[in-house]
């Protein structure tokens, strides 16, 4: 354990729960527990949640965890990342959170573009700079809601940084976030880890907007510590050190033993990601999002999907009925292929494209399929959906052949799915036994790491093995898979321009 036995109070802010645990110094979570968070709420191209139900939630949290005594060491915070909230004096938010699949600043993007080309943002960024980005939310912010943006004292790009500023009491400038969180908001340069140059966003009437913004830190900093009225609501000690890990994917990465080259993660939650530790960046032009790794001179190669395990809660929505959804799961597995293709863009997608206005859709429904051969198709749906962004990641599979990559969150509870996508992406996956607990794993981590308690960022992780097996005919459906969304993107276009 820690100094005098105390524990890490580590959270996970992510968009449908907080998750969170008190660990000690073996990794052993001494408590745990998650705290469900409303849905962010969606019409079109807008997405939004309430960041003040993060606070309950992470304060509700926090005294359930506490509750049996024991002194918190630190508090840790890790969570959701490309999410704009502005925040008052107090450090309570002024309006919703703008989230990450927010894309409704496609014009500001496109203007974006036009004024610094449509690789100048992007050379400086290492990310393309498009309407999910917080520079273009911020020109709308700018455009739509002026108010709002000049009454902000500061502004969050992450739901740990917003946590951190409520609980250390540091607002705008005084506040920090962390460099992996900053590096998917087009606002920060990346090779000097730091918000980019002033002139751009004079140039964009944002000048204000740029004095808001917190300093960017290697994840796992110490972000200030508890003030009193946090302390109170959270029965955590004032004084107690507050750290900003790494944004979730980062957290994740690590926590699932890809914190070092040589191994890759799958990330399979509401949202998901395929992701690996690089020391070079990738091409944004193949779906490729380049985040800071908090390691030196380190990069985590991420390609995100808006929409993962989230297809499978939609159709369950859509489609109720009495039995579980592992039962579920595992009836639409175990019943024989169908031509049936699903396409698993609820929400639009970002890798390995970039397409707000690309939708879900079943291709091939007949009077004979049934809710299971649907359900099937969704779970592949996915799985292809993840083999489509590996081939963009350009993953080095001659180095990594016979290497398990692993996979974590909520999704991976399912063994037949699990079987399903080993087989779809042809190689063996590692399922952690404490999947949903990679990124508390991964931020606390990187607390100790920049604490000075150990070294490295190799983590090691336990869990089945699951191998890959032949299923009849699902290379001609993933072919299928690809034709079909190449044909529709155009189709789904042009029914977002004509409604």
């Amino acid at each position: 354990m820690t100094a005098g036995g105390s524990l890490d109070l580590v959270l996970d802010v992510g968009t449908g729960s907080v998750k969170g645990a008190l660990v000690g110094d073996s990794r052993a979570r001494h408590a745990e527990g998650e705290h469900p968070l409303p849905g962010a709420s969606q019409a079109g191209n807008i997405s939004e949640q309430d960041a003040q139900a993060w606070w309950t939630a992470a304060s509700a949290l926090a005294r359930d965890l506490t509750q049996n005594g024991g002194r918190v060491a630190r508090v840790v915070l890790t969570g959701q990342m490309q999410t704009l909230t502005l925040n008052g004096h107090d450090g309570r938010p002024l309006r919703q959170a703008i989230s990450y699949g927010d894309t409704r600043a496609q014009e500001e993007a496109a203007e974006l573009a036009a004024m610094f080309g449509e690789t100048g943002l992007q050379s400086a960024t290492g990310n393309d700079v498009d309407a999910a980005s917080l520079l273009a939310k911020a020109l709308w912010l700018k455009r739509h809601e002026p108010d709002a943006l000049e009454h902000a004292a500061g502004v969050s790009l992450g739901a740990a940084d917003h946590l951190a500023g409520r609980l250390t009491g540091r607002v705008g400038p005084q506040a920090v976030c962390d460099t992996t969180t900053a590096s998917t908001t087009g606002l920060m340069d990346r090779a000097k880890q730091q918000a980019l140059p002033g002139d751009v966003f004079d140039r964009l009437g944002l000048a204000g907007f740029a004095a808001k913004l917190p300093r960017f830190v290697a994840g796992g900093t110490q972000a200030g510590v508890m003030n009193e009225a946090a302390a109170a609501g959270w029965h955590v000690p004032a004084g107690t050190p507050v750290h900003v890990a790494p944004g979730d994917a980062g957290s994740n990465t690590v926590g699932a033993g890809a914190g070092e080259p040589g191994a890759a993660s799958i990330y399979l939650g509401t949202s998901g990601w395929l992701a690996f530790t690089a020391d070079a960046a990738g091409d944004p032009n193949q779906g490729v999002f380049n985040l800071a790794h908090p390691g030196e001179n380190r990069v985590f190669q991420v390609a995100p999907l808006l929409t993962a395990a989230g297809n499978l809660a939609w159709f369950e929505k859509a489609h109720p009925n009495e039995r579980s959804t592992g039962e579920r799961i595992d009836a639409a597995l175990s019943r024989p292929p169908t031509p049936l293709i699903y396409l698993p863009y609820l929400a639009g997608e970002r890798s390995p494209f970039r397409d707000p206005d690309v939708r879900g859709a079943f291709v091939g429904l007949t009077t004979e399929t049934t809710q299971d051969d649907m359900l099937r198709a969704v779970l592949e749906g996915v799985a292809f959906a993840y083999r489509h962004a590996a081939e963009a990641l350009q993953v080095d599979a001659s180095a990594q052949e016979n290497t398990s990559w692993t996979v974590s969150g909520g999704g991976s509870r399912s063994p037949a799915w699990m079987a399903l996508l080993a087989s779809v992406l042809g190689r063996p996956l590692q399922v952690l036994g404490d999947a949903e607990w990679a990124g508390v794993q991964g931020a606390w981590h990187a607390a100790r790491v920049s604490a000075g308690e150990t070294k490295g960022w190799s983590l090691p992780v336990e869990g089945q093995t699951v191998q890959p097996t032949v299923v009849p005919g699902l290379g001609s459906r993933y072919r299928t898979f690809r034709e079909a969304t190449d044909a529709l993107r155009p189709v789904f276009r042009q029914a977002v321009e004509g409604a």
